[in-house]
């Protein structure tokens, strides 16, 4: 009886875990919810892989102790589809043990990318959110293929974290949104420049033009995505200085950037690399961002055309 009862608890705790059983599904209706759709290894590790239902289990675990979503188990026409890549597994001894610190075990890191996808009649909705962890282990104690589950599990509760830290800047005020831009977490602040790119708040654009300058490439690129995205264009002195100490690739997209925002300053800009830059392809982008601000400027002063009146007698 005793064991009967035990493994009875065992499955309704597990039921819960992944979010199928009812007192999760209706915990708080008021959330979006979301279902996993699956997880891919694209590692290449082969056999002595990811154990791939684990992952999906851990992931699902995840998304049930979210402070932003409500996991559900079947299909639902609001759900945001979740889906999981694991994109990095390495392994090496660590630096400090080479330097002869002493320290045994290996350093094992794993690197996720949660996308969670909703489309409906009334809302398309992305989000995308990077989880990373690692840690150093024993070997002789912690078998290889367990080491990265263990470091697996850390990196998707990361990645749900940072989904939360989306879905709450969305109703954040901008005081409140100016704070996580000071963040010292570079992360933090990479993530609420991803809402920012759908939500026009112009008393931050100032804050976003000064994390141009900011030592983080991947977040100087999400910087430049609002700036476009908001089309102010008091960002365009800022992309032109950012433009001037990086590579021709880079300037290619400051130069599509500068276009979309336009302006009397972009115009200019974008004219003098056209008439005298040495690299062709640079002056033939910035010609067809010239003509992508004539395109713009057209379209804003173009009178609306009268409906046609029905002839008398239909």
């Amino acid at each position: 009886m005793w064991m009967r009862s035990r493994c009875c608890a065992e499955l309704a705790l597990a039921l819960c875990l992944l979010g199928v059983c009812a007192c999760e599904s209706s915990s708080d209706p008021g959330r979006p919810p979301v279902l996993v759709l699956g997880v891919d290894d694209q590692t290449g590790q082969g056999d002595g892989g990811f154990d791939m239902r684990r992952a999906q289990t851990a992931l699902e675990e995840a998304l049930a102790g979210s402070r932003q979503l409500r996991l559900v188990g079947q299909r639902d026409a609001q759900a945001y589809r979740a889906e999981l890549a694991i994109v990095l597994a390495s392994e090496r001894a660590p630096e400090r043990e080479a330097e002869g610190a002493g320290q045994d075990g290996l350093y094992r890191a794993v690197q996720v990318e949660l996308r969670l996808v909703r489309r409906t009649e009334a809302v398309s909705e992305s989000l995308r959110a990077e989880g990373s962890a690692f840690l150093v282990q024993d070997p002789a104690s912690v078998e290889r293929a367990e080491g990265f589950q263990r470091v697996l599990e850390l990196a998707i509760r990361q990645a749900v974290e940072r989904i939360d830290l989306q879905l709450e800047s969305q109703g954040l005020p901008p005081d409140k949104l100016r704070a996580l831009l000071d963040s010292q977490d570079s992360d933090e602040r990479r993530y609420v420049l991803r809402v920012l790119r759908a939500r026009p708040v112009p008393e931050l654009v100032p804050r976003v033009i000064e994390l141009l300058r900011d030592p983080d490439p991947d977040l100087v690129l999400e910087a430049v995505g609002v700036l476009v995205a908001q089309r102010d264009d008091r960002a365009v002195p800022g992309l032109i200085r950012l433009a001037g100490s990086k590579d021709v690739v880079f300037l290619l997209q400051i130069i599509t950037a500068v276009a979309e925002i336009g302006g009397p300053m972009a115009r200019g800009y974008l004219f003098t690399l056209a008439a005298g830059h040495p690299e062709s392809q640079i002056r033939e982008r910035a010609l067809e961002g010239l003509a992508r601000i004539d395109r713009q400027a057209a379209a804003a002063v173009a009178p609306e055309q009268p409906s046609p009146r029905p002839e008398a007698g239909k």
